[in-house]
């Protein structure tokens, strides 16, 4: 209980932190300098729909949806004010554009591609003017390439190019910042999950935060015409626009992949299923057809809005669910997506209000979902390393247990029981292995003539002595007292005579450092195929027998010296 609190209350702090950050940015937003524009509000010759429009304020103009194949051409006596560095900045929807000063074309965009069938793209136009523009006709074509591509228009602006895009920035530096933290933020954490995920399926969860964070951060770029500071391409604009919103969907839905096969209620698994299913479906096929030139992007935002408010009921639904059941799993992600729903359903709502009902300029609708998105992203970063850090505790206690369980205590090699079932996974894979039984000498004299701690000493330094040389060959492993064990699962290209010329040379070394412990042994050693030894059981008894030989070997040969 006390940690549920506690995330509540992180959580609680952090979206208090960022709300206070975003509302002081709002409070001292940035004041541009109203002698760099000439806003082109009143005074239009504007023909639509085959009707004629004169003398109008572009602010309260409405038009009826412009669809496919519409044209729209405007016309306005350019103002007597002059402007340092002229340039005219006009924002279409869906629509290729011409545009002339008295007569002579001096920009066009998008007529190939509308005569191709292709998608045009929305965005802001730069248009350099000469500096004898004042009162001269300025006249726009534009033939709309898109349904319900727009009712009215933003006001075209004459601005000092010069100062243009530093205004922008600074007037839009909150936003700006938000979706540059979320793609910087993504990108670092993508990285580190893609190394991690191999070793931990926990950093999957961790990739689909860091591409949703791309996802919204690149979508909220071109959301806030931002993308024009890296880019005046409207065509550009459009394709990232589209594709980032329809990608950051899907990986928001993948985030709670591994959350949906722990839920006991089949209906939900089910229904998030068919959600993951259809949001992927739909974001390959809209890609496709947008390739294939069947269909493009924007055409088919209604459907996912469709799937987005499925999402919403979806997630509410399984937090209803999972709050009535007390199992409720990743607290602070829950409140950032609360909190992200909210705001995201809010944009909808808006969204398809303006397009339907009121005047809608196409791709003049600003979302605040890019702060939700902070949020979430925040949140659910809290939880996943919250999360993180009980798995890693877990493993933890698995190793100690493990270690508990497997481990020798005082040499901390092998115990018996791990080798029994390194024997049994030797036995399971038919290759061709030995062992080598060791008897430690001297043990029970030296306990019985300087005490248990010395023997323990020796029985350490021995079992030093074997990893130092076969740990790199296989597993060394004591069998209880002054009994150990070499298992060497490949004896292809292991030659034994090398190898224990090699331990021979250690014990001596070990010897010379320690000339209390005048370490020995005797050995045994066994292969598979030899005799009729089948079982690693067998091969081990083998080895085992054959070391006791060599001891008793050992034996005679000093009972003779000491007769000499």
């Amino acid at each position: 209980m006390k940690k549920q609190v506690r995330t509540v209350v992180l959580s609680g702090i952090l979206c208090l932190s960022v709300i206070g950050v975003l509302l002081v940015c709002k409070v001292t937003a940035y004041q541009k300098n109203p002698a760099d524009y000439i806003f082109l509000k009143n005074g239009w010759k504007i023909t639509a729909d085959g009707i004629q429009y004169e003398n109008v304020d572009l602010n309260e103009l409405k038009l009826q949806q412009q669809n496919k194949g519409d044209e729209v051409r405007m016309s306005l006596v350019l103002p007597e004010k002059l402007m340092l560095n002229p340039e005219l900045r006009i924002y279409t929807v869906h629509t290729d554009i011409q545009v002339w000063i008295d007569g002579e074309e001096i920009y066009s965009y998008g007529q190939k591609l509308r005569e191709n069938g292709k998608m045009v793209g929305l965005g802001y136009h730069f248009i350099e003017l000469s500096e004898s523009y004042a009162g001269k006709k300025l006249e726009i074509l534009m033939y709309v390439t898109e349904n319900n591509a727009f009712t009215s228009f933003e006001v075209p602006v004459i601005c000092n190019a010069h100062e243009v895009l530093q205004d922008f920035i600074m007037e839009n530096k909150l936003p700006l910042a938000v979706n540059l933290f979320l793609i910087v933020f993504g990108v670092c954490v993508l990285v580190v999950s893609l190394i991690f995920a191999i070793k931990n399926n926990e950093f999957g969860k961790l990739s689909c935060i860091a591409l949703f964070s791309i996802g919204i951060g690149l979508w909220s770029l071109c959301n806030y015409n931002l993308i024009t500071i890296f880019t005046y391409n409207v065509l550009v604009k459009a394709y990232i626009e589209y594709t980032s919103l329809y990608a950051s969907t899907l990986f928001v839905i993948l985030y709670f992949k591994e959350d949906m096969k722990s839920r006991r209620k089949r209906k939900l698994r089910i229904m998030y299923t068919l959600l993951l299913a259809c949001q992927t479906v739909f974001t390959l096929v809209a890609i496709i057809f947008q390739i294939t030139n069947v269909c493009h992007l924007p055409a088919v935002l209604k459907y996912q809005h469709v799937i987005l408010f499925v999402f919403v009921l979806y997630s509410l639904i399984s937090m209803i669910y999972d709050i009535r059941i007390g199992q409720i799993r990743n607290k602070a992600t829950l409140i950032g997506m609360l909190i992200m729903i909210g705001i995201g359903l809010c944009d909808m709502i808006r969204f398809n209000l303006q397009k339907y009902i009121t005047a809608f300029q196409g791709g003049m609708f600003i979302s605040w979902l890019c702060i939700g998105a902070l949020i979430f992203v925040i949140l659910a970063m809290v939880d996943f390393c919250l999360g993180i850090t009980q798995v890693l505790r877990k493993t933890e206690r698995v190793r100690t247990l493990e270690k508990m369980a497997y481990i020798d205590v005082l040499t901390e090699i092998a115990n018996r029981r791990k080798v029994e079932l390194e024997w049994d996974r030797l036995d399971g894979e038919g290759k061709k292995y030995g062992m080598i039984s060791f008897d430690l000498n001297n043990l029970k004299r030296t306990n019985d003539t300087k005490g248990h701690d010395a023997g323990d000493f020796l029985i350490k330094k021995f079992a030093e002595s074997l990893s130092a040389v076969f740990e790199p060959y296989g597993m060394v492993g004591r069998m209880g007292g002054d009994e150990f064990i070499v298992v060497l699962p490949d004896m292809t290209n292991v030659d034994i005579d090398k190898l224990m010329g090699k331990f021979w040379k250690q014990l001596e070394k070990m010897n010379q450092e320690h000339p209390e412990l005048n370490m020995s042994a005797a050995y045994g050693f066994c292969k598979k195929g030899e005799n009729a030894t089948q079982t690693a059981r067998e091969i081990y008894r083998e080895a085992d027998a054959r070391m006791y030989e060599n001891k008793i070997q050992m034996k005679c040969s000093r009972s003779s010296i000491r007769r000499d």
